[in-house]
This record gives C-alpha cells, sequence and structure tokens, in this order.
C-alpha cells in the first residue's frame, strides 16, 4: 500500500511539472475592450499591445515563438512596461534584444524599465545609457517625455506614471477633448486612485497600463495568486481582481497584465506556476 502511494506522488509530481512546462512554453493573447467615456470618433478601436515582465524568458530559437505571435497580430501601438530583462540572468537584455530586433516594427513603440530593467538611465550620473541609445535606434519612444499621436486634430497622450514622481508639468496641455494613456510597471490599489481622485492634483488618466505581479507567479488552480510583490506590503493573498486584469478604481482605469517571465533569485524559484505566460490586446471603445 505504501509503495503504491509513493508510486502515485511521483506520477502526481511528474505529470504536474510536465503539465506546467507546457503551460510555460503557450503564449496567451488575453483581448479586452477598454470603454473610454468621450473618446473621439478616429480613435475607436485604437489598439494596444502589451507586452511586459519578460525577464530574460526565451520562446523558441532567437524568440521566434513570440516574434511570430507578435508579427500574426495587428494593434496601433506597442507597450513594453518594464523588466524585459533580469538583474540575476539578463541584465543586458539579450532576450528583449533579441524579440525587437525580430518583430516587424509597423507603429510606435513605448518604453518604461520596471526594476529589473534594462535600465534606460545611468542610476549615478542620470544619463542615457548604451541600451537607451539602441532603443531609440530601434524606433522606441523611452517616454521620457509623453508621445503624441494626432489624427484629425484629435490627440492621444502616452506618458509614464510613475508614482511618485510623476511630472504633471509636461501634461499640462491635454485638454478634455483628449486621451490621456498612462504607462508604468508598479500596479496601485484602490486606496491610491481614490487619494489622488480627492486630491483633485492627478492626471486625467483614461486608462493606466502596468505589469509587475506576474499574476502572482506561483498561482494555486481555482483559487489565482497567494503572493505578488506589492509596493505597499500588502503581498500575501492579495484580492485576485487587483492582481491582473481590468479595474476601474474611482474613475481611473488600470490593467494589469500577468506577463511573460518570472523573477527570483536561482533557477528553482525562477518559475511560473499554473500560471501561462500572456501578452495582451487592449482595444478602446467609445463609452
Amino acid at each position: 500500500m505504501k509503495k503504491k502511494i509513493i508510486i502515485s506522488l511521483c506520477f502526481l509530481i511528474i505529470g504536474t511539472i510536465a503539465y506546467n512546462k507546457y503551460l510555460n512554453s503557450n503564449i496567451r493573447v488575453i483581448e479586452e475592450h477598454v470603454m473610454i467615456e468621450n473618446l473621439p470618433e478616429v480613435f475607436e478601436d485604437f489598439t494596444i499591445l502589451q507586452v511586459t515582465d519578460l525577464h530574460g524568458t526565451w520562446f523558441g530559437e532567437n524568440q521566434s515563438q513570440l516574434i511570430d505571435l507578435v508579427n500574426s497580430l495587428d494593434y496601433d501601438l506597442l507597450a513594453l512596461t518594464g523588466d524585459l530583462g533580469d538583474l540575476d540572468f539578463d541584465s543586458e537584455g539579450l532576450a528583449m534584444q533579441a524579440f525587437l530586433t525580430g518583430i516587424i516594427k509597423k507603429t510606435p513603440i513605448v518604453y518604461v524599465e520596471g526594476n529589473h530593467g534594462p535600465f534606460v538611465r545611468d542610476r549615478q550620473t542620470g544619463e542615457k545609457t548604451e541600451i537607451a541609445y539602441w532603443l531609440e535606434e530601434q524606433g522606441v519612444h523611452l517616454l521620457f517625455e509623453p508621445l503624441i499621436i494626432e489624427e484629425d486634430g484629435k490627440k492621444l497622450w502616452i506618458a509614464e506614471q510613475t508614482e511618485p514622481f510623476w511630472r504633471n508639468e509636461q501634461l499640462k496641455d491635454v485638454t478634455e477633448e483628449d486621451v490621456l494613456i498612462g504607462i508604468m510597471h508598479y500596479p496601485m490599489d484602490e486606496n491610491f486612485y481614490r487619494a489622488k481622485r480627492e486630491s483633485g492634483e492627478f492626471p486625467p488618466y483614461d486608462l493606466i497600463l502596468a505589469g509587475h505581479y506576474h499574476g502572482g507567479q506561483w498561482r494555486i488552480p481555482f483559487y489565482g495568486a497567494i503572493f505578488v510583490s506589492d509596493v505597499y506590503g500588502n503581498g500575501w493573498f492579495p484580492s485576485q481582481n487587483r492582481v491582473s486584469g481590468l479595474n476601474n478604481w474611482s474613475g481611473y482605469y488600470q490593467y494589469v497584465s500577468k506577463g511573460l517571465g518570472a523573477s527570483g533569485s536561482n533557477q528553482l524559484l525562477k518559475q511560473r506556476w499554473f500560471n501561462p505566460p500572456e501578452i495582451n490586446l487592449l482595444t478602446l471603445k467609445r463609452d
């Protein structure tokens, strides 16, 4: 009887590892419609592809799987929302470089760095890094200043939202008729957006994109994330609605992607469990 239990456990462990390996090798495309009040008609169906938290992960030889998937999609803006490199295993962002070299660059690309980089400003001097210049050579907009897309006199702004260092001065010309998209790495919570709404000093974002949580990285089937690396320290057993997906808090839409890779100081910890990698297609719709 004891022998049968041991054999059954071995099969269960091997099956779990094999299933998880299968999950982690197949990227999902998650599609979402975002309703924006008084969205100008010219930006109806404007589509943003969000790619985040690659963490040096490779999908096929020279990123062939990820490249082919992205090249098969139609989108108007590619938003890279941080941690495409990995401080422990890919500090130079080689996996990111292979991806950006291989995709068909038909649209604007915007980039923020996250806490694993690759970093576009030197932490000591504040000057641009070598990877920053390389990204710009690839046509990537680093969001040191907002990017403005203008169609038929209507403007769609894309700006970095780096709490607590956001620069409202750069967005002083945003009007009620404009669309303002915020790009950041760290998600914020309901209390943050409530406080910003009450202060009256926060830019009028119509949508904010974030990553960082990895969907919890290690997830329990039929439950979800047990831990996220939260900037407020509220990481254990988070409410599942804020771990990923679209939320409307105090009138601000925030979308959090589960991303592609995983973080960890060694390869045993650097794994996603029951948590398939994803990229995200967000389509703007008039409310």
